[in-house]
């Protein structure tokens, strides 16, 4: 069992500097995805991020990427998105995930989704994944889904099988209306999850273990319920602080 870290300034302090000893980037967005407790805590400790960096002797305007050639903004993106189109790369997230991650996370930050970043650049992301969704496609995929006992609530559609979930909706006006569409009592589905602050953290965890990101953009455009209740549940704390109260109990 992992000992609980005992955090204060000056070991916030060391282990920036050790980041940055390692070749770590020490921009914000990073930090608080690759290590959310150093993150969590130094917003404790000094009360911003910023405040950590320039503590550990760092400028924090040269290491920003807010601040860099490479700022991010909507434009920017589609432009890269069409260099790959136009150097023959796959456009499908899986692939461009992999081979260019920053691209694929800030899409994630500035549009709902790496799809909806390749429709706002010109290009049919369905055709792209080679999904042509149709009324009768859709009704035949909720229906293979039903017969495998999977969850066919919108919560969970929308966690677990975002692009059926998107395609329902823009068919058939709604999630509900596509599965009624399909033969199916939408009410039998539909789950009203009774959001407690354990429930919360356990869900929190559970995504991180899933998808190896903590970043309030990924988690609210991909689990927006979750994201509203921990908001609710836990008030008084930054989301920093959410996310390391919910690692820290796996460590307890």
């Amino acid at each position: 069992m992992t000992n609980r870290i005992s955090w204060n300034k000056d070991l916030i302090v060391s282990e920036i500097k050790k980041m940055k000893s390692e070749g770590f980037p020490l921009n914000a967005s990073y930090v608080m995805n690759n290590n959310s407790k150093l993150y969590g805590a130094a917003r404790k400790h000094f009360n911003s991020w910023k405040n950590a960096v320039e503590a550990s002797g760092f400028p924090y305007d040269e290491i920003n990427l807010r601040s860099q050639e490479n700022k991010w903004s909507k434009e920017k993106i589609v432009d890269e998105i069409h260099k790959l189109a136009r150097m023959g790369e796959p456009l499908n997230s899986d692939y461009v995930q992999k081979h260019h991650t920053k691209l694929h996370s800030a899409a994630q930050r500035y549009f709902s989704s790496w799809g909806e970043a390749v429709e706002d650049a010109g290009y049919n992301y369905d055709e792209i994944k080679g999904i042509k969704w149709s009324e009768e496609s859709i009704i035949e995929e909720i229906l293979v889904l039903n017969e495998k006992g999977e969850d066919l609530s919108s919560s969970t559609m929308q966690k677990k099988n975002m692009p059926l979930f998107q395609a329902g909706c823009r068919i058939f006006g709604s999630w509900k209306e596509a599965v009624i569409a399909a033969g199916l009592d939408y009410d039998g589905f539909r789950k009203q999850k009774e959001w407690t602050k354990e429930r919360v953290l356990e869900e929190i965890r559970l995504f991180i273990n899933e998808h190896n990101c903590s970043s309030t953009g990924v988690i609210s455009k991909e689990y927006g319920a979750l994201y509203q209740a921990a908001r609710r549940n836990f008030k008084n704390l930054s989301w920093a602080e959410i996310i390391t109260l919910a690692t820290q109990e796996t460590e307890q």
